[in-house]
């Protein structure tokens, strides 16, 4: 390629070295790769020389084969080196030579074949020089070679592959000009027990070369034999080969070798029952080509007590033609005797296969040494001496005695003991039996109290593989008795008896401890009180000792005088004992003085007591104990009604001691009291130091005799009329319930307030209904309905006492109702009829509105509910109506009173208050203006009329006086037009005589008489 690109330029200098002339030719070749196409790129180049200085310009871009080929313009040259460039127009010197370059670029789909186009270089003078640019184009394909016949073996080992994955590698020939990829590999008529995996990944195989193509297959756990399948190649163009291979899978096995004689030992060398195990490690040899798999192990007819302890070995496995250890375990049972058992131990793999070997075990029982609890209890130890603790020693093997033994003691903890044990180690103890053994154990003067001295003493008996015991050893370091801790409370006597009064006692405790770890004897105990002659102190019980670490108490006794003043004195305990020491201890005894107040009674009683009634009662208010005086004493209620009852008389905040004052209660019940209910009542009295006190104050109120209310229906009913036959009945009814109290026949608190609610509803209802008749008679029938409703009120609380009267005393109230509601219609429908008249007249709209409320009110007296309803509802229309014409008629009074003061601000002259307009020009406005303030005021007056207000008057008071003032603006106007007239008349006149004089000298001049003298 290289060789002919020189040729080409070779030849285009030679064509250029003249003038333009016929077109020469430069060729190159592109190679394009079948199985991966793609782009490909050469260079062309060419010389020539123009004859001439001139602008020289070559085509940028060249196709050809529709566009698959292009020849694209890359630069251009001056041969000399001095010039060059990249635009493919440039100024050139005649004479020089000039080298272009071309790029070719080859689509990858382009087919194989030449492709040319040509290239003029044109200047000023045409074409300078043209070029053929050619390109062949070569297409290289691969080629599938010879087929293959692969035989491939596989081993598959029987224990670990269940199946398993193979690669088989096999040669592919590629015999064409162009590289082959290979893209896929797939198997055909393949045994159940093969199949592929996975195929090859790409590969490339260049011409006339062999690469080797890999693929996995998966193999069956079944699979075993000579298998043929056939594998197909598949390159990227879709060439495919197709050959045989041959597989044989053979499954390689394990195989036991011979193990060894094991031999192992099992030592008894403790006491604690159990059976021991050991560890056996035999080499296991699989002489077989495949990995071996163990499966268990097991002793062939083992003597009785003796046993494989892990039976099973799954998941241990050999490799093949090797050598592994495994391990199992043999037990012996406690009760096997010494001695050597020979025993065959069979191991067995996944497969089956066994193969047996000897066992021998040895049981060796040396002495074994124990103590009967498993420690050595030294006991207590004085702090800084030495004693003597006997030990316990044994045997517990049960088999071989103890000749003697070594013992090793590690010092204690804390440092601060010592344990001898060189006895222990002369003792001799025969098999299963216990020695006692005397140890020296001591405590230094540096040991704390609460130290526990602790060893640990390891004895081991003088035998072959006998076991050493550790066994702990501990001490208590005690200490001497010591007297400490000594507590007492300070004493304090409150007097609170009254005087006089015997002497006051009381007791308390002194504690004490024991610090020391040996009993303490306690030899006396005293007590005094310094500092006071009116309080003593002695001590009752003492304790004859006190325990090692305990406490122990005494009581003491002090007593005080009654005549003991308030004070503070010093009690001293002084407690000795036999080695623990002597110590006091000193507290305060104190004498209180207490304030005690105190009442003759808690509870205070009125019992029942007549309504209106005043009953009075005391309480005696004492300080008790005689020694305090009690201050900021205060008397609170704390519960109960604020009516009724009252404190007349409480006692000063301040009662000297012993001394006593009253609290005095008053108690009066209002009609309004609920009969024969329990009142209670509750005040707290408290002062300074004291615990207050709570008296209670309870009554029942009852009702008054009937007899006064009785008199006041008697004479009600003597004034007849519709009177008689209402007072009577309800008369009788309290006579029925009178009737009943005094038979001593049950009658509730409730009838008896409720009767005499009655009555008093009885006697209002006859004043309210008199009284509404007298108002009818005289004319005043807004008199009369207010009095109506005041007894249809009273008539109804008569109704609803009567219908909770007992059904046996409310007959003759009954007849009473019904006479009051026949007597109360009766005037209902006189005042009815009175509004009914009203609204035939000619009534205002408030008359009206007053006349349907009223309407309605009689309506619902008499229970008539739609009528009422009718009537509120006729009387709202009206009192609508009423606010509409009240409100216009305000509205025309404002706008009336509003233009009047714009015609007193507009006016000429204002003289005292009264306006007057001068101007004559504004008498038809000012006129207009009188005539509406006029209008709006009778308009006013006519809705207040209608709507039956009292601001006629008023309004019309307004009207008549601006009337007046506006008659003296409308004459002051009717002046000044008078004024006006006659001052017009008076210019007219003068220009009139002016005009004929004007005229008259005009004409004489005319005709030239002024000329004469006359």
């Amino acid at each position: 390629m290289i060789s002919s690109r020189h040729a080409a330029v070779v030849i285009a200098g030679l064509v250029l070295l003249g003038a333009a002339g016929p077109a020469a030719a430069v060729s190159t070749s592109v190679e394009i790769q079948a199985a991966s196409p793609a782009s490909q790129s050469e260079t062309l180049s060419f010389s020539f020389t123009p004859a001439s200085n001139q602008t020289l310009s070559a085509p940028s871009r060249l196709t050809d084969g529709g566009g698959d080929v292009v020849f694209e313009f890359e630069r251009w040259d001056r041969s000399d080196g001095t010039d060059g460039g990249t635009s493919t127009s440039w100024q050139a010197l005649g004479g020089e030579e000039y080298t272009v370059e071309y790029s070719v670029d080859v689509d990858s789909s382009t087919a194989e074949g030449t492709y040319a186009s040509q290239a003029d270089i044109s200047g000023s003078s045409g074409t300078v020089h043209s070029e053929q640019l050619e390109t062949q184009v070569d297409v290289l394909e691969p080629s599938f070679g010879v087929a293959p016949s692969p035989a491939v073996s596989v081993e598959l080992d029987a224990i670990t592959e269940d199946s398993a994955e193979r690669q088989i590698t096999v040669p592919i020939q590629n015999t064409g000009d162009g590289f082959m990829q290979v893209e896929s590999v797939q198997l055909s008529n393949t045994p159940s027990e093969i199949s592929l995996s996975s195929g090859s990944a790409l590969t490339d195989i260049s011409a006339g070369e062999t690469e080797s193509v890999t693929f996995t297959v998966d193999i069956g756990a079944e699979a075993e034999g000579t298998y043929q399948f056939d594998v197909t190649v598949t390159d990227s163009l879709d060439d495919t080969q197709t050959f045989t291979t041959q597989l044989t899978v053979d499954k390689v096995l394990p195989a036991f070798g011979s193990v060894d004689t094991q031999t192992a030992e099992v030592v008894f060398a403790d006491p604690d029952g159990q059976g021991r195990e050991v560890e056996v490690e035999p080499t296991v040899p699989n002489e077989g080509d495949g990995t071996m798999q163990l499966r268990s192990i097991e002793l062939e007819d083992p003597p009785r007590g003796i046993d494989v302890e892990s039976a099973s070995l799954s998941g241990d496995q050999v490799a093949a033609n090797a050598d592994e250890p495994v391990s199992f375990s043999v037990a012996a049972d406690n009760f096997v005797q010494e001695g050597s058992y020979r025993m065959t131990a069979v191991l067995t793999d996944s497969l089956d296969n066994t193969v047996r070997f000897p066992v021998t075990l040895t049981v060796r029982r040396p002495p074994v040494v124990g103590t009967d609890n498993g420690r050595f209890d030294l006991g207590g130890v004085l702090v800084g001496t030495e004693k003597t603790a006997r030990v316990a020693v044994s045997e517990v093997g049960d088999t071989n005695p103890i000749d003697g033994m070594t013992a090793r003691v590690r010092p204690s903890q804390p440092r601060d003991g010592e344990l001898s044990v060189a006895q222990l180690r002369r003792t001799s103890v025969r098999a299963g039996e216990t020695e006692f053994v005397d140890v020296s154990v001591s405590a230094s003067e540096s040991a704390d109290q609460d130290d526990v001295l602790r060893w640990d003493v390891t004895l081991t008996p003088n035998a072959d593989d006998a076991d050493s015991q550790t066994i702990p050893a501990r001490a208590e370091v005690l200490y001497p008795p010591r007297l400490e801790e000594l507590a007492l409370k300070s004493v304090d006597i409150e007097f609170d008896r009254a005087r006089p009064t015997s002497d006051y006692e009381t007791t308390t405790t002194v504690e004490f401890a024991n610090g020391g770890d040996l009993t303490m004897e306690v030899q006396d105990i005293s007590a005094e009180v310094a500092g006071s002659t009116s309080v003593t102190a002695t001590v009752t019980k003492t304790p004859a000792s006190v325990n090692g670490l305990s406490s122990g108490s005494a009581t003491v006794q002090v007593t005080a005088q009654p005549d003991a003043p308030e004070e503070t004195s010093r009690l001293e305990v002084t407690v000795q004992t036999a080695e623990g020491g002597t110590e006091t201890i000193t507290r305060e005894v104190t004498v209180n003085h207490q304030i005690e107040l105190s009442t003759s009674a808690t509870d205070v009683e009125f019992g029942e007591l007549s309504v209106t009634t005043e009953r009075t009662r005391a309480v005696e208010v004492t300080e008790e104990l005689g020694y305090e005086t009690v201050s900021g004493l205060t008397v609170e209620p704390v519960a109960g009604p604020e009516s009724y009852l009252q404190i007349t008389s409480e006692p000063p905040s301040t009662i000297e001691p012993g001394e006593s004052d009253q609290l005095v209660f008053t108690l009066e019940f209002s009609p309004d009291a609920e009969l024969y209910r329990q009142y209670a009542w509750a005040y707290k009295l408290d002062g300074d130091n004291v615990d207050p006190r709570i008296v209670n104050v309870t009554a029942r109120p009852r009702p008054l005799s009937f007899g006064e209310v009785k008199d006041d229906l008697s004479a009600a009913a003597e004034d007849g009329a519709f009177r008689e036959p209402v007072a009577t009945g309800v008369e009788e009814t309290l006579v029925n319930v009178e009737t009943r109290l005094r038979e001593n026949k049950s009658v509730s608190g409730d009838t008896l307030s409720i009767s005499l609610s009655m009555a008093r509803a009885t006697l209002l209802y006859l004043d309210a209904l008199s009284a509404a008749r007298t108002a009818q008679e005289s004319g005043n029938f807004k008199q009369g309905q207010r009095h109506l409703t005041e007894a249809a009120v009273a008539r109804d609380q008569v109704v609803s006492a009567v219908e909770q009267i007992s059904p046996q005393l409310r007959s003759p109230a009954t007849r009473a109702v019904r006479a009051a509601n026949q007597s109360l219609d009766e005037t209902v429908a006189s005042q009815r009829a009175h509004y009914e008249d009203v609204l035939g007249g000619d009534p205002s709209v408030a008359e009206r509105a007053r006349a349907q409320r009223s309407l309605a009110q009689l309506a619902a007296i008499t229970g008539d509910r739609e009528t009422a309803a009718r009537r509120r509802g006729a009387a709202t229309n009206a009192t609508d109506t009423y606010l509409r014409l009240v409100e216009d008629a305000a509205t025309a009074r404002a706008q009336a009173d509003t233009t009047w003061q714009s015609v007193k601000q507009n006016a000429t002259v204002v003289l005292a208050g009264q306006p007057l307009v001068l101007n004559p020009a504004r008498y038809d406005a000012v006129t207009d203006r009188l005539k509406t303030i006029d209008d709006r005021y009778a308009s006013a007056i006519d809705q207040h009329r209608r709507a039956g207000t009292d601001r006629v008057e008023p309004v019309t008071q307004r009207r008549d006086q601006v009337a007046f003032q506006a008659q003296l603006v409308s004459y002051s106007l009717l002046a000044a037009a008078g004024v006006y007239g006659l001052g017009a008349v008076g210019v007219i006149s003068f220009v009139f005589i002016r005009g004929l004089r004007y005229v008259r000298e005009t004409r004489r001049a005319a005709v030239g008489d002024f000329l004469l003298n006359w």
